[in-house]
Order: structure tokens, then sequence, then C-alpha cells
């Protein structure tokens, strides 16, 4: 285990905490690759830095580039793997700037496109399941579509229609998450607006979803399932679920995962499949909890002392949760083994 790695315990799991002072920076989003191999980590002075996913050794360090370096990257996905067995990633910059890249999964990124947002606050981000378009959501209120390998936008959504057909405004605040629930349907929610439900096939909202605050990467799709579940930063009913298809809250569900927070606000939420329990962000204190998603059950919490950013959890690594938080530290937390 490298220097730079503390580890200890918090009943019931081992806690890693990984370090990176040469940065100086806040890490701001983490996300696990496809193939569960790596870690994509994002920092406030530009940085993207990539991790072994088991071992938590560095592999890669990229910069942005001036004027982007010392401005926070606020997003970091990973795309489909190139004919040639490539990974390729995008990173977003809060200048209003896409980045691309390609790894090759040793010791080389390649910086393939810089697609500026103008006038935009990019704040959201993420891929369709074949990974090949990705979407993004920030202060302007607008979900813009692009194509990895065509390297441009193919469409920019801003509207939706009503029950009439009446055209109507979708977000009338900025962006804060943005998620593909299917290959042809994106879910965006942000501060005092509904969640909109897009429909690529038409380029607008033909639904919406009244009732969540999300100021954070908060809306989680439950995969296998035509339902998401949303966090909301308020100390009332933080967890709720719903049908993208129906636009329904599933009360049931809403109201026994709320149960187990109490009166903790909460940034952001992530599913995990193999042990049916969802992760989630409390504001004060600092802390993870995660609960059962069927009896509500709260399974265990970490203190982390500091302001969470972000989360990721990912099929192979089952029971694990990576974290991006203040100071430097990426944080690991996994289930002890009885």
């Amino acid at each position: 285990m490298g220097e730079n790695i503390a580890q200890y315990t918090a009943d019931p799991y081992v806690v890693s905490k990984i370090t990176f002072p040469e940065l100086g920076e806040h890490c701001y989003a983490v996300k696990v690759s496809p193939c569960g191999k790596f870690v994509a980590c994002t920092f406030g002075n530009g940085v993207v830095r990539i991790l072994d996913a088991n071992t938590y050794e560095p592999l890669q360090r990229n910069k942005l580039g001036s004027p982007y370096d010392d401005l926070p990257s606020t997003c970091v996905k990973w795309g489909a793997r190139t004919e040639s067995g490539e990974y390729t990633l995008v990173s977003t910059s809060a200048a209003g700037v896409v980045f691309g890249w390609v790894w090759d999964g040793s010791s080389f990124a390649e910086r393939v496109f810089r697609l500026p947002e103008d006038k935009n606050d990019t704040a959201a981000l993420d891929f369709s399941p074949d990974g090949k378009h990705f979407v993004t959501g920030g202060s302007d209120r607008s979900i813009r579509v692009y194509s990895f390998d065509e390297k441009k936008v193919s469409q920019v959504m801003v509207k939706g229609v009503d029950a009439e057909g009446h055209s109507r405004v979708a977000h009338n605040n900025r962006i804060f998450s943005v998620r593909y629930v299917s290959p042809t349907a994106v879910v965006s929610g942000g501060w005092e607006s509904p969640v909109q439900v897009w429909d690529l096939r038409t380029g607008r909202s033909e639904r919406q979803v009244s009732g969540s605050q999300i100021g954070a990467d908060s809306i989680e799709p439950i995969v296998g399932t035509t339902r998401f579940i949303t966090a909301s930063n308020r100390s009332t009913q933080q967890i709720q679920v719903f049908d993208y298809v129906t636009c329904r809250e599933i009360e049931e569900d809403s109201l026994r995962l709320t149960a187990a927070c109490g009166k903790t606000q909460l940034s952001g939420v992530r599913y995990c499949a193999h042990t049916k329990s969802i992760w989630v962000i409390c504001l004060k204190p600092h802390t993870v909890m995660q609960v059962d998603y069927a009896s509500g059950k709260v399974l265990g919490i970490v203190e982390c002392k500091v302001p969470v950013m972000g989360l990721d959890v990912s099929d192979h690594h089952p029971g694990k949760v990576f974290i991006a938080c203040m100071n430097e530290a990426v944080i690991v937390v996994e289930g002890r083994a009885q």
C-alpha cells in the first residue's frame, strides 16, 4: 500500500483514505470505469487523475492546459472502448468547456477534443448506455447531446410540452444532475425546478416530475427498471423514487428510505445492485450512509470529517463505494468480512 494511502476500520467497514498532497485542491468527482479496473477523479485545479481501482495507486495525471488550469474540473465519466482497445473519457470544466480523452490504459492520455459551451458553467455529465454519446447540463439550463466520435453537439434541448401539447419552459434554474435512463431518454434536475424527462427522438421534455430539489449530482437510475431515485438538499422528503414513464412517485419506497435519513440533508445518491442498497451523501454532519433499499434499515455510516463532493459504485466492486472529498482526498469504503 502506498504511503499516500491510510487504512482504518469504521464498523462495519474498512476505510481507505487516499491523499494527493501535491495537488493542494479538492476532489470534485469520482467515476469507476465500466470494466471496473480504474477510477477517474477530478480536482479543483483542473487535474484529471486515474487510479488503479484495486490498489488505489495513481496511473495517469492530466492537466487541461491554459487557460483552464487552476479552474475546477467538475465532472468525469467513462465512455466506450475504441476499436483499438483504448479507453475514452469526458471531463468538464467550471469554465464551460468539455474535454474528451483517449487513454491507452498505461501511461499516455491524449486530449482529442476541447468543446466550449458558451456562457455555461457545466455542472452535470453522463454517457449513453452504449458509451458513444454523452449529455451535459449547467447554468444555462440547456441539455446538450454530443457524439464522442464526431466531437460535436448533435442537439440542444431547451423546451418541453405540457399535457395539451403546448410549448413550455423546461428548466427555470441551473441544472445540477443529468442521467440517461434508457438509450432514448434522459432525466435532468435542478434547484427549485421539476425533474425533466427528455425524449432524444423528439428533442424536448415530454414529461416532468415535481417535488425534488436537485442541488448536486443527485439523480440515480435503478438499472433494469423504469425507476429513478432523487436526493434533495432539505430536511424532509429527502429521498424520492419515481417512474420516468408514468412520472408517478413510488410513495412507499420514498417514505421508507426517507425515514432512514432522519432530518439529514442530502447531496448525492447511488444505488448498488449487488447489495440492493443505496449510498447517500449527508451534509450535516459530513457522512456517507448506506441504507438497505427493501427494508429502509441503515446498514452503516462513515464519518468523512470534510464535505463530500461526490461518490460512485460499481458492479465490479460489490459493497464498495468510492467517495470524492474536499482537502485532496478520495475515500474508499468497503464492507468488512465477517
